[in-house]
């Protein structure tokens, strides 16, 4: 039975999961979606959706993080870049949740199934937004994926939906973990936040900048740029705005063995 259900998942053929030549021409294709010069115009949506996030937290007094900010930042700013509609983000989330449970090392029959089935969901999704799209196009990164060519190259189809399926669920997955974590850790050890209160974080490493948090060499993170901008207007933000907020009893972990991070962070905003 398991190894019926893991043969139902199909080889992905996103730039995670494959190697030149293959790779080197799907990236050359999938980068044009996703220049710098992209993702900076989103740093005004950016700091709107915090803001807002910030607001209603801070009216709560105390309020989860991850649901409130960590969350849906990231979720709604990849869904803008690629022009997804509006769809239910709790059953999403739970689709993208199962999907990404299959990169850890252990994992059990149930959860293969799950997996099976939310990629089965995910694929019609995604299908779907893409003829939508093409009916449709506007001046959006999903738009410049499906017209992507050079040299009279252009992706197939199915190529084309799994580019666009790891580009929203690793848009989000892992920026949640970053802004969540991030913030978690800077609570936990004032000294550090309040160095960068002073515009200054030292944490003690000499090699600071030699880390591999978005990978490295020819799959160096597509969208470190992105994931960079939203942790610097989220967590720069908060720190800002409430020097004071210390964390509500004991946070709630995911589970997960890759992509760890937080699935319920209480903050005190008082």
């Amino acid at each position: 039975m398991f190894e019926e259900h893991a043969a139902d998942l199909e080889p992905n053929l996103s730039i995670l999961n494959i190697d030149p030549p293959d790779h080197t021409r799907l990236r050359r294709l999938v980068s044009k979606a996703f220049t710098p010069r992209t993702v900076e115009t989103l740093r005004p949506l950016v700091q709107q959706l915090v803001d807002d996030a910030l607001d209603a937290m801070a009216v709560k007094g105390v309020a989860d993080l991850v649901e409130g900010l960590a969350f849906p930042l990231p979720f709604d700013v990849i869904s803008e870049m690629l022009g997804m509609p509006d769809n239910d983000k709790e059953q999403i989330r739970d689709w993208s949740a199962a999907i990404v449970k299959t990169i850890d090392p252990v994992i059990t029959e149930e959860e293969v199934i799950a997996a099976t089935e939310a990629s089965r969901h995910m694929d019609r999704l995604n299908d779907e937004v893409i003829e939508w799209k093409r009916a449709n196009p506007a001046d959006d990164p999903l738009t410049a994926l499906i017209e992507a060519e050079e040299d009279g190259d252009r992706m197939t189809a199915r190529e084309l939906r799994d580019q666009v399926s790891v580009l929203f669920i690793a848009g989000h997955e892992t920026t949640v973990n970053l802004i969540g974590t991030g913030i978690y850790e800077l609570l936990r050890h004032p000294d550090q936040l309040a160095q960068l209160g002073a515009e200054r974080l030292d944490l003690g490493r000499g090699n600071v900048g030699q880390h591999v948090s978005f990978g490295s060499g020819m799959h160096y993170c597509l969208g470190a740029s992105l994931a960079k901008l939203e942790a610097e207007v989220a967590i720069g933000t908060f720190v800002r705005r409430f020097p004071s907020a210390t964390v509500a009893g004991q946070p709630e972990w995911n589970g997960r063995i890759n992509l760890r991070g937080l699935e319920k962070l209480d903050i005190d905003f008082s």
